[in-house]
């Protein structure tokens, strides 16, 4: 069978390098996985919880959600936040990381309310009206 590599990484660092019999992840359209040997592809990684497979054991990733790349042999996962260990674990470290009011997930927060806020603005017509 042949060997997947999966890459976990943030901007600052690589969070998990390691040999995988598959990886499982929350899209849009709901949970996405792969295998060795897959086709390439490029994917949305929503927040949440990600599994990587590997004989008979698991490990678990959370994320801030992101991108996904497969170019058939590794597959990475690029997020601004990334924990990997136990479940439980992980599951504890993104509730801590959703609730901080320091680090990259608040600034995505901060970023996603001024995003909101400016397409409100711009639907109401509020910037046109001040514009003149």
């Amino acid at each position: 069978m042949r060997e997947l590599r999966a890459i976990l990484r943030t901007p600052a660092k690589v969070v998990f390098d390691g040999p995988v019999d598959g990886v499982r992840w929350p899209s849009p359209s709901g949970q996405a996985g792969t295998r060795p040997g897959a086709e390439p592809f490029v994917s949305v990684l929503m927040p949440g919880l990600v599994v990587l497979g590997r004989g008979e054991g698991r490990r678990f990733g959370g994320t801030a959600g992101g991108v996904v790349r497969h170019d058939g042999a590794v597959i990475e996962l690029f997020s601004p936040f990334v924990e990997v260990g136990a479940a439980e674990e992980v599951l504890a470290a993104l509730a801590r990381a959703q609730t901080s009011e320091e680090g990259e997930l608040a600034a995505l927060r901060r970023l996603e309310e001024l995003e909101h806020r400016i397409t409100v603005e711009v639907r109401s017509g509020a910037l046109e009206e001040g514009a003149s």
